[in-house]
């Protein structure tokens, strides 16, 4: 067959029906020289392609080939149009999936696709695949009120993004902001829900074979952007919040806080940590317990105390401890060689734990330090690679009260001799 041209069949009696207008059949393809038009009755498959090839390889194939003489960055390539008619018998684009080129530049070529659907009568975007300098898949490029969401095998909502309240949900539908009722105004932009014990558990779990754990950041900058614009003394810099329902919200029972504890700069982001509670009665937590950037630890009122119930203990006898042990005990006053590591002040008071470990080892233990600091290069590390630093039970209120005892125990002792 050299070449069969159909200029016009306007008509053909089948039931079907076919119009071919200005087409031409010919050895290597078909040609045609005005639109051309198949059109089908009833609801057969009005174009079929078909390969009758044995191998593994790709047919049949479609191809749309944007030819163009004068090729330019951002040509469109195709489309191919889904079109009906609407009830007031007009004619609408009801999905069209459209490519262009982003760049035509012989060796680095990109390009595009987008998938349009029609949306309360207007065409919307839903996603698109970009490749060039910045490869992406873009999900509601023009920031209309279109969801997205991830249905799982027995959740219809295992991840969902909800466009209308900016927010980002896992195992939900449900926006529960109500919860910040200590903190109005605020709104959340993620949030994870689970309706068992299978799935209350949120974990971050880190493998590799090293040192390093899984880490959650909390991060906090002044900029009105994504960027570092200094933070200033006293701006908090991230809250965990512990909350539970009372019926009508989520209420605050306690959290933790870390705060900014002093002007900062250049690698210099001094730190305090604090710890709420919420009292019987009260809907708001107040400061408890405080860790200063320097260590100092302060509470509001309150006594630490340790569990002494006699249900729980057994071979109770009476203990009275060694006093020529305890008249051993030297209190001294120190400087640290990396004040900056402790507690920054100089002419601290307390004991040294060697000297103690060899008067009574209850007191003493040992732990191993971070080997990053400036602490761990005045400590030999041992066979396994750890700093391993003395510890002690005994503080400076300790040191005050031992130094007061004996001295009380030496004017005894030269009263009875």
């Amino acid at each position: 067959m050299s070449e069969i041209r159909v200029d016009t069949i306007s008509e053909k009696t089948s039931a079907n029906g076919v119009t071919i207008d200005g087409l031409t059949i010919k050895d290597g393809g078909i040609a045609a020289t005005a639109a051309s038009t198949i059109t089908t009755a009833d609801n057969t498959d009005t174009l079929t392609l078909t390969s009758t090839d044995a191998d593994a390889n790709v047919g049949p194939n479609l191809r749309l080939y944007r030819n163009s003489a004068s090729p330019a960055d951002s040509d469109d390539i195709g489309a191919i149009r889904f079109d009906m008619r609407n009830d007031n018998n007009q004619d609408f684009t009801a999905v069209n999936i459209r490519g262009d080129c982003g760049d035509m530049t012989d060796g680095t070529e990109d390009a595009q696709i987008e998938f349009q659907v029609m949306t309360a009568g207007t065409l919307r975007e839903y996603m698109r695949l970009t490749s060039g300098s910045a490869p992406n898949v873009t999900f509601n490029e023009a920031s209309q009120d279109i969801d997205f969401r991830v249905e799982s095998n027995g959740n219809t909502h295992q991840f969902f993004v909800d466009a209308g309240t900016d927010n980002t949900m896992i195992g939900t539908s449900v926006n529960i902001d109500r919860w910040f009722n200590s903190a109005p105004g605020h709104s959340t932009i993620f949030q994870t829900s689970g309706f068992n014990d299978a799935n209350r558990v949120n974990a971050f779990t880190h493998h590799s074979n090293d040192s390093g754990g899984a880490m959650v950041m909390l991060g906090k900058s002044r900029g009105g952007a994504v960027g570092y614009t200094v933070v200033g003394s006293g701006d908090d810099i991230g809250i965990i919040s512990f909350q539970g329902a009372d019926g009508t919200d989520m209420v605050e029972a306690a959290k933790i806080v870390v705060t900014v504890d002093a002007t900062p700069g250049a690698n210099d982001m001094p730190g305090r940590m604090t710890f709420h509670t919420t009292a019987d009665g009260a809907a708001a937590s107040t400061e408890r317990f405080r860790i200063a950037n320097n260590g100092d630890l302060t509470a509001t009122d309150t006594s630490i105390g340790s569990n002494s119930d006699s249900r729980l203990k057994e071979n109770i006898a009476d203990y009275t401890y060694d006093i020529s042990k305890f008249k051993q005990f030297e209190a001294k006053t120190f400087d640290w060689k990396n004040s900056g590591e402790h507690n920054g002040k100089t002419g601290n008071r307390g004991f040294i734990a060697q000297e103690v470990a060899a008067i009574d080892d209850y007191w003493t233990d040992q732990i191993s330090i971070d080997p990053d600091t400036e602490d761990a290069k005045l400590i030999t590390a041992d066979s396994d690679g750890k700093h391993n630093a003395y510890t002690l039970k005994l503080g400076k209120k300790d040191a005050m009260y031992i130094s007061v005892i004996q001295q009380l125990i030496t004017r005894i002792e030269a009263l009875e001799g």
